[in-house]
């Protein structure tokens, strides 16, 4: 009677784990046909690309390496980055979330990480195991949601360069395709000093929204912070506080797109010159997007290529372009940039006039170019700020 009781026993507890390995191996099958249709359909993104290397299934876990193209702002050539991802097959999964580890009913759970020489070089800089690890839970509603974190960082590198930032976090709510998501991504300190100079950002917030569930599409990425700050041996440079930057595509009824940059400045400090609630925007309507194929790259960016991209897109049939500045601090702003640009030039390097001097001859330097540019009408004196003038009918 004890002997069959156990036979029983056995079976019942044999037949349980069969059906639970199948579960998780049917599981397996399933989530591999979609990760190939998820990859066919983002290499559908004219901006980007994505090569599956390889795809091991087992059955619990599923190894996938990847290459992951995207533009380079330096060149025309794409940057490459290497990811390895560790597919957890539902539909029991313990989910490593922010807050430790948790037992969720979900399809699965995607480890990322960047692979090869990437992954070496971000372990050997920021001296942790996992510099940046992406953490995705995928639901059975195929929504989504995904943690970021990235070691913080306190280095000095071989030319006394001393680097820190906190630990990054990050949430980001999407569906599986990231055809729609909202999110925040945030750095809390961001130092860089040398023995001349310091740089130091203070809550940096990303916020991001993309929906194209709408009438309209929609795509928008805030970047705030508290603080930036710039010193040099000590005296204060530049200091801004409270800055917002807002930048916005929406997709119009002609299926052209809609571009808004606006960034607010509450209040800031040049030198000893102090500003405040100054508004820098930018505003394009109806771009036809095969226009940013004239983009000039990064490395061959000047302010002629600038304007002539800038005078191509207003050229284009119902394509409206503008740009406005605020009057003083872009003034005060350009003049400083420019006495750092002809000091680390070997003309700079050998004048031996004072840095006041200088910095009185090129802000004089640059109003005579402002009062040029408004002569000739590329810029516009609206009062409290200058507007690009990129009219067609006008000169």
């Amino acid at each position: 009677m004890v002997v069959t009781l156990k036979k029983r026993l056995y079976l019942i507890l044999a037949s349980i784990t069969v059906m639970i390995g199948s579960g998780y191996y049917l599981s397996g099958k399933i989530i591999q046909a979609d990760y190939y249709k998820i990859v066919a359909r983002y290499n559908q993104n004219k901006n980007a690309k994505v090569s599956l290397l390889s795809y091991k299934r087992g059955v619990f876990h599923s190894q996938a390496k990847l290459e992951l193209q995207i533009p380079s702002i330096n060149s025309n050539k794409p940057q490459t980055f290497p990811l390895q991802q560790t597919i957890s097959h539902g539909p029991l999964v313990a989910v490593n979330t922010p807050n430790g580890f948790s037992l969720k009913f979900i399809a699965s759970q995607i480890e990322t990480c960047l692979d090869g020489e990437w992954q070496a070089q971000l372990v050997k800089y920021t001296g942790n195991s996992k510099p940046l690890s992406i953490n995705t839970i995928v639901n059975f509603s195929d929504q989504a949601t995904t943690w970021i974190t990235g070691a913080a960082t306190n280095k000095t590198t071989t030319d006394n360069m001393h680097i820190t930032w906190s630990a990054l976090q990050g949430e980001i709510s999407h569906d599986v395709n990231f055809a729609n998501y909202t999110g925040n991504i945030s750095l809390p300190k961001i130092s860089i000093k040398t023995d001349n100079w310091d740089l130091s950002i203070d809550e940096l917030l990303l916020k991001l929204e993309k929906s194209t569930q709408a009438a309209n599409y929609l795509n928008n990425k805030t970047l705030k912070s508290k603080s930036i700050s710039f010193n040099r041996l000590q005296n204060p440079i530049i200091q801004i506080d409270d800055i917002a930057a807002r930048l916005e595509f929406i997709k119009n009824p002609a299926q052209n797109i809609d571009i808004g940059l606006n960034i607010n400045v509450v209040d800031s400090k040049i030198l000893q010159q102090k500003f405040a609630q100054d508004n820098i925007k930018l505003q394009i309507n109806n771009l036809d997007t095969n226009n940013f194929l004239g983009l000039p790259a990064i490395n061959t960016l000047s302010l002629r290529s600038s304007l002539d991209f800038m005078q191509q897109l207003t050229n284009a049939k119902d394509t409206r372009l503008t740009i406005e500045l605020p009057k003083h601090f872009t003034e005060a702003l350009i003049s400083y940039l420019s006495y750092e640009i002809y000091k680390s030039s070997m003309l700079g390097k050998l004048d031996k006039r004072s840095d006041e001097v200088i910095m009185r001859d090129i802000a004089s330097s640059i109003n005579k170019l402002i009062v040029s540019s408004l002569n000739s009408k590329l810029f516009i004196d609206q009062g409290m700020y200058y507007a690009l003038n990129f009219d067609r009918k006008s000169s």
